[in-house]
């Protein structure tokens, strides 16, 4: 992040200086202004370090970045921008500098026809206090060489001063400048985090989002849902249970592995001798017993032995033994499907008006905090007798389109149908696989067409879900058994209840 500033050989400071600004900066703003500021030269940048060191003296800005990681980069980055500012533009004294070295260049025999034009630009730019020009042109004419380096000395010691004070100026504008945009930014940055942190929780990736863009209205609507999502246990359960529900979704799958069994077992084996067990019989000659063997030594019982050899019937020694084995075998994993994206569909008609209204907004923030948390894309449909559609995961973007919506009144007919039909185009993108599609309504709709029945069909053969939230004091509320969930918000009480795909078609859990 700092890399810009550590290689810009610009900015009024070395390498190792560099360094020790950005470890300042960030020890700051992590513990609270304890750092030591870093030792340079008595120069412009030593100021500009002071004038670092008053911003970060700030209570307010040393407690937000304490506490927050993303807020914390970005105010750093805004410093380390501010340093890197020039304050001075190296042309800007350069052609007196010029005029300087021009006359440092002179001769004995060269003055009297020079001298003139110097002497003029002396006195345009110095009061005879600082340089007084007639007192030089007598001792030039008496002491040239002497004079010449003294007055030139003297110029230059003065265009430096002056230099230095208009550098100096610079950087206090600068400062002040900087220091305003900056908290004026950090005020609107924590307005916006008071009023989305319910929703969103720490909003340090959104620095660039400005408080400007909300109106009195939008914040007041704002801390209305959040004082709804607060209160309503309700719909902190079913914050909860849309957040998990997938994490209770788990399969399992059966894989191959191999084991290699360390196990103090004994087994019978004749082809490692350990310990004799007892008698069995068998044909291994290494484990014959004497008896057995004594059957060779005579012509009539050698044939005995032969007719027990071909049928396993000798006497044998049995031995057991401790032996290691490896075998495969088989075993169950738990698979949790990943989590997909959000499609939230609206009901925006007049029908929606009033409790409806304020509840469907708040389940689409809360929904939208979900999909913050877990990193989950979000892409809201508001439909009444037209679609429009917003791509909410990135707030930089999309807070105008969100804000609106969140202000606007909900009037006009209900055009179920193409609001379906886009939010099912959009689960068969790429980005939007395994989408969860939540439609909230009062489902004052009618049937699915047999079009629709089918595009649902091929959305679940991909695992996408559709979870419908209807907003009615109907207990009888129309709701279709093509989705997977189904919940029943009552606006007047607050009571919320949940079937599963399961019990719409008629099953019993």
């Amino acid at each position: 992040m700092f890399e810009d500033f550590l290689n810009n050989d610009a900015v009024p400071y070395d390498r190792k200086e560099r360094e020790q600004i950005v470890d300042y900066i960030l020890n700051s703003l992590q513990n609270g202004g304890s750092a030591s500021v870093p030792t340079v030269p008595k120069t412009p940048a030593d100021v500009q370090l002071s004038a670092l060191r008053e911003i970060l003296n700030d209570e307010t800005l040393l407690k937000e970045c304490a506490d927050d990681r993303d807020l914390r980069g970005n105010i750093q980055q805004e410093l380390l921008n501010y340093l890197s500012l020039r304050t001075v533009n190296p042309k800007f004294f350069e052609d007196e500098a010029k005029y300087v070295q021009g006359f440092r260049s002179l001769t004995s025999e060269t003055f009297e026809k020079s001298w003139g034009k110097y002497k003029k630009i002396i006195q345009e730019r110095y009061g005879s206090d600082q340089i007084d020009t007639g007192f030089y042109e007598k001792e030039l004419k008496v002491q040239f060489e002497a004079t010449k380096e003294h007055l030139a000395e003297r110029w230059e010691c003065l265009l430096a001063e002056k230099q230095l004070a208009e550098e100096l100026k610079l950087i206090e504008e600068l400062r002040k400048k900087f220091a305003y945009e900056l908290y004026k930014k950090l005020k609107e940055y924590l307005e916006l985090k008071t009023l989305l942190s319910p929703f969103l929780g720490h909003l340090g990736r959104f620095w660039d989002l400005t408080y400007s863009k909300l109106s009195k209205q939008s914040a007041e609507n704002i801390k209305k849902y959040a004082e709804l999502l607060k209160n309503s246990k309700n719909l902190q359960s079913l914050a909860d249970e849309l957040g998990k529900s997938r994490q209770a979704e788990k399969e399992l799958e059966y894989e191959n592995y191999r084991e290699t069994i360390y196990d103090t077992v004994w087994r019978s084996s004749n082809s490692a001798k350990s310990e004799i067990s007892g008698v069995t019989i068998g044909n291994n000659l290494n484990a014959v017993l004497p008896s057995e063997i004594a059957l060779l030594s005579f012509p009539e019982t050698e044939m005995i032995f032969c007719k027990k050899f071909a049928e396993n019937k000798l006497q044998i020694f049995e031995y057991r033994t401790q032996v290691r084995e490896e075998y495969e075998a088989m075993r169950t994993k738990e698979k949790e499907n990943p989590k997909g994206p959000y499609i939230i569909c609206v009901d925006t008609s007049g029908s929606m008006h009033g409790a409806p209204e304020n509840i469907a907004k708040a389940i689409a923030l809360m929904v939208l905090k979900l999909s913050v948390s877990e990193k989950r894309l979000a892409y809201l449909i508001t439909f009444s007798t037209a679609v429009k559609t917003f791509e909410l995961s990135n707030l930089q973007q999309s807070l105008p389109d969100l804000i609106n919506f969140l202000t606007q009144s909900f009037h006009g007919g209900t055009d179920f149908y193409p609001a379906l039909n886009a939010a099912l185009e959009m689960a068969l993108t790429d980005e939007y696989q395994l989408a969860d599609i939540l439609l909230i309504s009062d489902f004052v709709v009618p049937e699915l067409n047999e079009n629709l029945q089918k595009k649902i069909s091929e959305i679940k053969d991909n695992e996408n879900r559709i979870i419908s939230i209807a907003i009615t004091n109907e207990n009888s509320a129309a709701i279709d058994n093509n989705f997977d969930i189904a919940y029943v918000f009552n606006p007047n009480s607050m009571d919320i209840y949940k079937k599963t795909l399961l019990e719409l078609k008629g099953g019993s859990l």
